[in-house]
């Protein structure tokens, strides 16, 4: 075992008597990886909380206003096509505390479809008589609210991007904890005084106290759509707005710095490994790595990883996207007599590319076993419902589904057999 993913409950990390902890007892240089899906999504719901109630008011019940009703959604509807040329509206999800960042989509619909809604609770305001409709318009008719929505819409973006990065299997994933590394210096960039920011280097941003140095509120920026609306607002709620922005960012930075990794500077050393760098005839330093690993069965003698390493350009390689890949064919290179010659560091190599970067793909598998034992199928066995799983993920993993696979003849002999033993 190289690495563990996990999420970051007390059980799972804890300093005592924890799953990570128990591991670490046994395999010194095992490495940690905290899901940073599951992170993300907290930092961005607890850094929501420091902007006005009325915008999460907002967006829940925009989505409960519909969900409970299809004459409501019908008439909405018409509405809609009537003021955009037949043009279906698109669905509002609700808030979930499962559904990672789910709240993006939400407010990315409900600005997208903004005159529509706001005409729509205005008309069941005078018409219906509705106190919700009233509160709903409300807020939609103040222009500082709809600018916060903005501001808030461009900011949980770029984390959506890096989490559904950490959700997709299609990626490099030695180069992923440096792009949440960059995430985290971006948002310091655009909150502390440049002066200030230049003096540290990276390793120290990771438990530098920012709060100190920050920024006057009207020497940041925050987006071009946000700089558009704003010449809107009075000036009064222009002051509030832009601290009540500037307090979601430092919330947000905050709250990443609390979970970035602890071995986030061994993790983003790793993206070193990469291919293109492992070709280049300018190379980094691999001493940080060999510090740190132990199991030499595992990794590779050391002496022989870094003599390796500095050898790796003197050939033409085919495989340079992928580290696994690239890896592989290093693994499999030999000389005249047969013998391997970068035998240590492929194994050293292939042991860092096996990184789980996320929880992701055991939350799929949650989700599926929701769904294939429900209550009519409750009373499905565990071998039944084993085997069900197998099928979905092979499916998924072949690129492959149920109307397009081909069953083999010992397949469709046995589903023969089974049938005529049925019938009689």
């Amino acid at each position: 075992m190289v690495r563990i993913g996990v999420d970051g409950a007390n059980v799972m990390v804890g300093k005592h008597n924890s799953v990570t902890s128990i591991f670490k007892k046994e395999l010194p240089d095992l490495i940690i990886v905290k899901c940073v899906c599951h992170s993300l999504h907290l930092c961005a719901e607890k850094a929501a909380e420091s902007l006005p109630r009325q915008l999460e008011f907002l967006v829940r019940e925009s989505h409960n206003w519909f969900s409970y009703s299809p004459k409501r959604l019908e008439y909405y509807r018409t509405l809609y096509e009537t003021m955009n040329n037949n043009n279906d509206p698109k669905k509002i999800q609700g808030l979930s505390g499962t559904r990672w960042l789910a709240r993006y989509h939400a407010i990315k619909t409900i600005l997208e479809q903004w005159k529509e809604l706001k005409l729509l609770f205005s008309i069941a305001k005078s018409d219906d008589k509705c106190f919700m409709a009233e509160q709903l318009y409300d807020i939609m008719r103040r222009h500082p609210f709809k600018a916060l929505l903005i501001f808030l819409q461009n900011e949980l973006k770029h984390v959506i991007q890096l989490n559904l990065l950490f959700q997709t299997n299609n990626v490099e994933p030695n180069k992923l904890f440096e792009d949440l590394f960059l995430l985290y210096k971006n948002l310091l960039k655009r909150l502390i005084v440049p002066s200030q920011l230049e003096k540290l280097v990276d390793s120290e941003l990771i438990e530098f106290n920012f709060r100190e140095h920050l920024m006057h509120t009207a020497s940041m920026y925050f987006g071009f759509d946000f700089h558009s609306i704003s010449r809107e607002l009075e000036e009064k709620d222009l002051l509030d707005v832009r601290e009540r922005c500037k307090n979601f960012l430092c919330s947000l930075a905050e709250q990443i710095q609390k979970r970035l990794p602890d071995n986030l500077s061994l993790l983003k050393t790793v993206a070193d490994l990469h291919p293109r760098v492992a070709t280049s005839q300018v190379k980094p330093d691999i001493k940080p790595l060999l510090n740190y690993i132990q199991r030499t069965h595992v990794y590779g003698k050391k002496n022989d990883i870094e003599s390796e390493w500095y050898q790796l350009s003197n050939k033409i390689w085919t495989n340079t996207s992928s580290s696994a890949d690239f890896y592989f064919e290093v693994y499999n290179d030999c000389d005249a007599a047969g013998c391997k010659r970068f035998e240590n560091i492929s194994k050293f190599g292939l042991a860092f590319a096996t990184v789980p970067i996320s929880n992701a793909s055991v939350e799929r598998a949650f989700s599926v076993y929701n769904v294939v034992k429900n209550k009519l199928r409750n009373r499905l066995s565990i071998k039944m419902l084993q085997s069900i799983m197998m099928v979905r993920f092979s499916l998924s993993r072949n690129g492959g589904s149920c109307t397009t696979f081909n069953p083999s003849n010992k397949m469709l002999n046995l589903f023969i057999g089974a049938s005529t033993i049925f019938y009689f």
